[in-house]
């Protein structure tokens, strides 16, 4: 790891990551046991959340100092940041609050607002955890959406480590590298995401990180536009039933 990704992980406050993981710009290699999710499975529901500009090191190239979301410890600790391939419309994220701190009913905001999608390319944004989470007692991921995703199609997948030291990496469209472990993702109410089997692609119950990623390649081929501006909250793991 270079002083630099350090130097940007000390700043958004990841010392457990800076110490577990070795990280270059593409993605991160994660060692060692899984952290248990929080209680009642809880990923975060942004009461803790703050905004940080995504810092070299942990940021995709061409993306550093754009709006991300740190999700402090007291919730699952990680960063939520835009990805895309070049020359397309980032995804705007800020957070929005009906109150003041601790900032009872916040959540995040993404507002998109491109010109047409090529059928080759992504956008989106991901949250890539510090610890991955042992997802060996839940079977599922859900979130709540509120607002208008307007003309965006728009989709949701759960990364999860294979073997033993697998990697994240967030630029990975999800036709690519989730292609089985996606689902479409609701305009308003709840998305829930059921986990194949236990795990992505080898059994891993190693969840490294979520991603929400707009449609680029449409059914019929045809490039689309994409205006959106919506809100996502609560996001949580559900317990697998009792045998």
């Amino acid at each position: 790891m270079t002083s630099r990704g350090v130097t940007a992980l000390v700043s958004l406050g990841i010392v457990a990551l800076a110490t577990r993981c070795s990280i270059d710009d593409r993605k991160v290699r994660v060692r060692g046991d899984c952290v248990t999710p929080p209680a009642g499975g809880l990923v975060s529901d942004f009461s803790a959340a703050h905004p940080q500009p995504c810092p070299a090191g942990v940021c995709p190239v061409g993306l550093v100092g754009t709006p991300s979301v740190y999700l402090p410890v007291g919730d699952t600790q990680g960063l939520i940041f835009p990805y895309r391939s070049p020359g397309l419309q980032v995804a705007a994220l800020t957070l929005v609050s009906g109150g003041s701190p601790p900032y009872t009913g916040q959540a995040l905001r993404v507002v998109m607002n491109s010109g047409a999608l090529s059928s080759t390319g992504y956008d989106g944004f991901a949250l890539e955890v510090v610890d991955c989470l042992d997802t060996s007692a839940y079977s599922a991921v859900t979130f709540t959406t509120a607002g208008n995703i307007g003309s965006c199609r728009f989709r949701f997948a759960a990364r999860f480590l294979a073997g033993d030291a697998g990697t994240f990496s967030p630029p990975c469209a999800i036709d690519d590298c989730s292609p089985t472990d996606n689902v479409s993702v609701m305009a308003t109410g709840n998305t829930t995401l059921t986990f194949a089997g236990s795990g992505n692609g080898g059994g891993s119950a190693a969840l490294a990180g979520l991603q929400w990623e707009f449609e680029t390649n449409p059914v019929d081929a045809s490039p689309i536009g994409c205006t959106a501006d919506f809100t996502i909250d609560d996001i949580r793991l559900l317990a697998r039933a009792s045998p």
